[in-house]
């Protein structure tokens, strides 16, 4: 053959091998197009599918979580008075206050301490016929006799600082380390001694008064239990 009829050739198989291509791409994609609403519909349901997985976990971590704060509960001292059992039914953030499902008709006053499973929470500042109020011990117009435990004992008053601190002021010239643990003096006649109130995180002297400071972590959260007791 000669060179133009060998040129023609080799440009229309390219070409046919091109169109070939071409074909092909534009069969899958009608394909693609066709399956489209069935994909779509897949999606979906995988999608639908993912949350009610996620909700189901979610759901049973807070299952769990209350299961386990119920148990804490259980197992918290009664430190020689009675336990009442409460519900928290209202929440105040402003005021630092808890609103619990029982008053008069439990036997409930005044200046009681209020607990859940991890510690002391608030301490009753009303009461009602069936309901009654709570101050947090976050709140800093709450005082609490406290004693701190560790290598040295020393006594002091705890009030709140922020919704996620509490400041004790110690008088005495002890040493103070991080993670000692405070608990509630039994120097009140409302308070039982030993409730767990924190633990310390920091400690400041305080050179014009000659005090210490201890910044407490409180031990009793806010959390997604809602179920406390009533030492009486």
């Amino acid at each position: 053959m000669d060179i133009v009829t060998t040129v023609v050739q080799t440009t229309l198989v390219r070409a046919g091998g091109g169109i070939d291509h071409a074909a092909q791409n534009m069969r899958d994609s009608l394909a693609g197009v066709g399956e489209a609403p069935k994909l779509r519909k897949e999606n979906e349901k995988l999608v639908q599918q993912l949350a009610a997985a996620q909700i189901y976990l979610d759901s049973q971590a807070a299952l769990e979580s209350q299961i386990s704060a119920l148990k804490a509960l259980q197992s918290l001292p009664d430190f020689g008075r009675t336990k009442v059992g409460a519900q928290i039914i209202g929440y105040s953030p402003f005021d630092n206050r808890i609103t619990l499902s029982v008053g008069e008709d439990k036997g409930i006053k005044p200046s009681m301490p209020v607990a859940n499973g991890q510690g002391l929470l608030a301490q009753i500042s009303s009461v009602g016929p069936t309901t009654s109020t709570a101050t947090l011990i976050t709140s800093p117009s709450l005082r609490v006799a406290a004693l701190l435990q560790g290598s040295n004992k020393a006594v002091g008053l705890v009030r709140g600082e922020t919704s996620k601190r509490l400041v004790m002021e110690i008088v005495e010239d002890v040493e103070i380390h991080v993670g000692d643990r405070v608990v509630t003096s039994g120097f009140t006649p409302f308070y039982p001694r030993g409730i767990n109130i924190g633990d310390v995180v920091e400690v400041r002297d305080d050179v014009e008064t000659g005090s210490k400071r201890a910044y407490i972590v409180p031990k009793a959260k806010l959390a997604q239990d809602i179920d406390v007791v009533v030492l009486k």
